[in-house]
């Protein structure tokens, strides 16, 4: 989304430790939250199938999906069984993660996360790496912590923003790395 702060450096990072070939989607959210072994059996009985250990939901907007992920999304006929779950799941008045929207029955967040999961045999990470000033994982994140140790941070004001950017150029340049010209985190002053 246009209200992410990436930290460049820690991404680079991140990434270079996580295989290209799991099915996998990482980000901020929330393990297994309202979606509990009660929800899960009625969910399995409605559909006819069998629910994995836990379902988990990564807060659009950062979504880190590897290759193989990606891939699979491809596969138009998958995706279309997906809607189909979760138009039954509402239809049988079964909400996942809470209701935390039942206006937007197929959103990115929770298409891919249920698909992913249930569909696909994949996993979702919630990972402390990312952030969601909506929903803080930690509450008390500082600018300065944020800017420098989050991969990512969603939600964010155009305020907060142009203060995270500030922080961390304060940091790599304090920590002797200069930006170059022609890097993304160079702004006008």
């Amino acid at each position: 989304d246009d209200d992410v702060f990436i930290n460049r450096n820690l991404l680079m990072d991140y990434l270079q430790y996580r295989s290209p070939h799991e099915r996998a989607l990482f980000g901020p959210g929330f393990c297994d939250w309202g979606v509990q072994h009660d929800l899960k059996a009625k969910a399995s009985a409605a559909l006819s199938l069998p629910m994995p250990d836990f379902i988990h939901i990564i807060i659009g907007g950062i979504m880190l999906f590897t290759s193989a992920a990606v891939k699979l999304f491809t596969d138009s006929n998958r995706v279309m069984q997906c809607i189909d779950d979760l138009e039954t799941l509402y239809g049988n008045k079964l909400f996942l993660w809470g209701g935390l929207k039942e206006s937007a029955l197929y959103n990115q967040d929770w298409l891919f996360c249920w698909c992913l999961q249930v569909r696909m045999g994949g996993a979702v990470y919630v990972d402390n790496a990312f952030e969601d000033i909506d929903f803080p994982a930690r509450k008390c994140t500082t600018l300065a912590d944020a800017a420098q140790r989050r991969v990512g941070i969603h939600h964010v004001s155009r305020k907060r923003m142009l203060a995270l950017w500030r922080n961390y150029l304060r940091a790599i340049e304090r920590d002797g790395n200069r930006t170059r010209e022609d890097d993304p985190a160079r702004f006008a002053r």
